[in-house]
């Protein structure tokens, strides 16, 4: 696209109204945002503070304990700036949504771990080896995408298991099927 094009989309979008054959049509919300998608970089940082007046989003949790994205509107207030100091304050809702399934995920695991047999005891024990999955990008579309791996001389932000077989059962218990639930979900 040209600079000319993008300057013209710009101004498209600051007047909200597209003018053809001399008439002028307003646009609605959903029309701009198509429009902001055509000048907006590849990549915004989706931590980045919105417009006043704009909305961001925001993850909570539903009485089931389960994580979901909340839509805010800027309005510059204490409530906006917590969220914004705090990382629970998105531009971005499908990175929010991606956010919101990895912490659904993630519960899931630990819980599943503690009821069989884990414990952060087990890193006082060096020599024991401690269980974590990983996706396989070579391989999954042969099935095989998440795979357990083993260590012992090193701890990183992951969920870890007693077992190659309990790791392994947590593959095909909980993380199958929660990708099953939630297509549209990322690893």
């Amino acid at each position: 696209m040209t600079e000319k094009q993008i300057n013209h989309i710009k101004s498209i979008i600051k007047n909200k109204k597209i003018k053809t054959f001399g008439v002028e049509i307003p646009l609605t919300p959903e029309q701009l945002k198509e429009f902001e998608k055509m000048v907006e970089p590849k990549y915004r940082n989706p931590y980045e503070r919105v417009e006043k007046g704009d909305y961001y989003y925001t993850i909570d949790t539903l009485p089931t304990g389960e994580f979901v994205v909340i839509e805010q509107k800027e309005e510059g207030i204490p409530f906006d700036n917590v969220c914004f100091v705090n990382g629970n304050y998105y531009n971005n809702r499908e990175f929010a949504n991606q956010i919101a399934m990895k912490l659904n995920l993630q519960r899931k695991l630990r819980k599943f771990t503690y009821d069989n047999g884990w414990s952060e005891e087990m890193w006082e024990d060096r020599d024991a080896y401690k269980y974590y999955i990983s996706f396989r990008f070579e391989t999954w579309d042969k099935g095989e995408e998440f795979l357990a791996f083993d260590t012992k001389d090193y701890k990183e932000q992951n969920v870890y298991f007693i077992s190659y077989e309990i790791a392994d059962r947590a593959i095909c218990e909980i993380i199958r099927p929660f990708m099953k639930e939630n297509p549209t979900f990322k690893w």
